[in-house]
């Protein structure tokens, strides 16, 4: 089914059914009003226990990462397309196959509790399609998960343009790209320097029976063997750790910074960055973001750990708007991008993004170089950082925008991880999962870094 629709899915009272909860985010992204994040925090989720909660959020990433098998069989269980309004039915249908191929459902349970969440829906047209269809899935499952399988798309659970942009781009590891795109992410803390330890923070997780081991790569990291709340994270509101991937952690590193050096942080929300820079240097620091829900995100985070910096609400592009005419020693660019290197923990994306939109991101991409340049203070660095896979976004952009700057010069970043590019270094995703076995599957984010200096 086509997911480029415009309307929204149909409304319904108040509920504390967690199908129909679920139901009502899918067929929202699958009509463009949303992505799981945003949508998780405005709707009625919160209407749930937090057992259903759970359990409502379990079923609609799974339907997200499993996206393109689910669409292939529930087109085989239905004669005709259903209607745009009609997407929480479609919806239904993608949830009740999900529990059938990759819960631990009771099959009773995912047919009558489906087809009970179209009756709560005011759809009793859609009871009788929705029992029929998932009776037949059961029937057949073997026969259609088989003919599902003869597509690339729902084999690999990916979009064929991605597929297709993956297998050019990274000949050798693009199975291996998609196969840990489509896993479940790690939970990664990063402690606060400032107040604590990865020695004594690993007590407090001892103590708590929170079974852990310090990050591979990320000196500030600690990897958990599985997730929990992060309310029940010792410490988590006198600020002692933060939830950050190892890759995203990596940027502090890589800025070099000197005491007392003025720090730019562009594109900053939600502010894992800029925090993780200031538990680390005592330094005048600007975060920019132009979103004002997302500026105060980076607000919130720096209030919790007891940072201080300059958060300023502007397009980064307007400096007229918000620069003082003081140049930055350090910039970081954490810019816009395709996010393809984070689907494991956004499946969204996949069913979101499209090929056209990554032309538009490189336009952005080059947009925001040019005006972080003139910021740039002489001998200055600038870290230009992407949470994604693509080489347009990444090394084949910086290439492209050095031979426009005759001041501008790549520096090598010497590293343990990633891959050498041309121009700057790639993480793929799950790279430097060189845990023990209870930690499998601790690799890292796809994130690309590159590192230029400037010069007269």
């Amino acid at each position: 089914m086509s997911h480029s629709g415009s309307k929204s899915a149909a409304s319904s009272p108040k509920t504390a059914n967690s199908r129909v909860v679920a139901a009502k985010i899918i067929a929202s992204i699958l009509n463009n009003h949303g992505s799981l994040s945003t949508l998780f925090s405005g709707n009625e989720l919160h209407t749930l226990s937090p057992v259903d909660r759970a359990f409502s959020k379990e079923l609609c990433f799974g339907v997200m990462r499993h996206y393109f098998q689910l669409e292939n069989i529930a087109d085989q269980l239905l004669k005709k397309p259903l209607r745009e309004k009609d997407y929480d039915i479609y919806a239904l249908l993608l949830i009740g196959t999900y529990q059938i191929l990759h819960m631990r459902t009771a099959d009773h349970a995912a047919v009558s509790e489906t087809v009970n969440a179209t009756k709560i829906l005011k759809k009793k047209w859609a009871t009788g399609l929705v029992n029929a269809s998932l009776r037949n899935l059961l029937r057949n499952t073997s026969k259609m998960v088989s003919r599902a399988n003869n597509s690339e798309e729902a084999r690999y659970n990916f979009p064929q343009w991605l597929i297709e942009s993956f297998k050019k781009s990274w000949p050798q590891d693009w199975e291996q790209i998609i196969s840990a795109s489509n896993q479940r992410a790690p939970m990664v803390l990063r402690i606060n320097k400032r107040l604590t330890s990865i020695e004594e923070y690993g007590k407090l997780l001892e103590q708590e029976e929170i079974d852990s081991q310090p990050h591979p790569i990320a000196t500030d990291g600690i990897v958990l063997s599985k997730p929990v709340p992060v309310t029940t994270l010792p410490g988590f509101d006198d600020g002692l750790v933060s939830v950050q991937d190892g890759a995203a952690q990596l940027t502090a590193e890589l800025l070099k910074i000197e005491p007392e050096m003025r720090v730019l942080d562009c594109c900053a929300a939600p502010g894992g960055k800029t925090c993780h820079i200031l538990e680390r240097y005592d330094i005048d620091l600007i975060a920019i973001e132009l979103d004002p829900a997302r500026a105060d995100m980076i607000e919130e985070n720096l209030e919790r750990l007891g940072l201080g910096a300059q958060v300023i609400t502007a397009d980064a592009c307007a400096k007229d708007e918000w620069w003082d005419s003081r140049k930055f020693e350090r910039i970081l660019l954490d810019t816009p991008c395709s996010g393809t290197g984070v689907i494991r923990r956004h499946p969204d994306i996949k069913v979101l993004r499209t090929q056209n939109e990554i032309n538009q991101l490189q336009q952005l991409q080059i947009k925001l170089l040019d005006s972080m340049w003139e910021l740039l203070a002489d001998n200055g660095i600038l870290i230009y950082a992407t949470c994604s896979v693509l080489p347009q976004e990444n090394s084949m952009l910086i290439k492209q925008w050095l031979k426009t700057r005759r001041d501008a010069k790549h520096i090598p970043i010497d590293a343990s991880w990633g891959k050498p590019q041309e121009y700057g270094r790639q993480i793929l995703p799950g790279d430097s999962a060189n845990m023990d076995d209870s930690h499998s599957g601790a690799g890292m984010d796809g994130f690309f870094y590159a590192k230029i200096c400037k010069h007269n």
